[in-house]
């Protein structure tokens, strides 16, 4: 059906126009953007909705993929200091492994929170003084502008990852140990994974 004026058609195909078509345009755009594909939906006026690859009206773009894995394994696997693995334009998701006897470096982070998941090993986190001891499955929130530092006081390596919002470091970055990340001055330069 073409909407062509209120003169030319019944009732029940006003209604149509007036409520059914645009709740079919926005079941078939939800159900679009939900195969991650670029569509537009239109309506003629108010009538049938029609679907094109070019859009003037209604733009879903591609979704992204986000990130979806076995954190559990990428950690206990890392032999890496320090390894980015997704950046999102709002939060950083990183692996760190430190060895007996190493430590983050005591730093604050005046504009992010900061999440840490422990997942082998233990040692101890001191948030603004106060020390606490942490093993394998503890989680640990630093918010921002607290002065805090991780360190590996076992025997085993200290494998976790950490959560930065938004994100600390260059998408990608890999320091293989604290010596490299040390001579680093690297920091997140708004390019993010995807």
């Amino acid at each position: 059906m073409r909407f062509d004026g209120f003169n030319n058609h019944t009732p029940l195909e006003l209604a149509y126009a007036a409520y059914i078509a645009p709740l079919v345009v926005e079941i078939a755009s939800t159900f679009v953007r939900s195969r991650h594909t670029w569509v537009q939906c239109n309506v003629d006026v108010v009538g049938q909705p029609s679907i094109s690859s070019r859009s003037r009206n209604h733009f879903w773009s591609t979704a992204v993929k986000g990130f979806v894995d076995n954190i559990e394994k990428l950690t206990t696997d890392n032999e890496k200091f320090r390894k980015v693995l997704y950046t999102g334009q709002y939060m950083q998701l990183v692996l760190m492994t430190l060895k007996p006897g190493e430590e983050i470096g005591a730093e604050v982070h005046e504009g992010h929170d900061q999440f840490f998941r422990v997942e082998e090993g233990s040692g101890e986190v001191i948030i603004d003084g106060q020390s606490r001891a942490i093993k394998d499955d503890d989680a640990i929130i630093v918010p921002a502008g607290a002065r805090h530092n991780v360190v590996n006081n076992g025997d085993q390596p200290l494998k976790l990852y950490t959560i930065y919002g938004p994100p600390e470091h260059r998408d990608g970055v890999i320091h293989a140990t604290k010596a490299q990340a040390d001579a680093s001055d690297e920091h997140f330069d708004g390019k993010t994974t995807e």
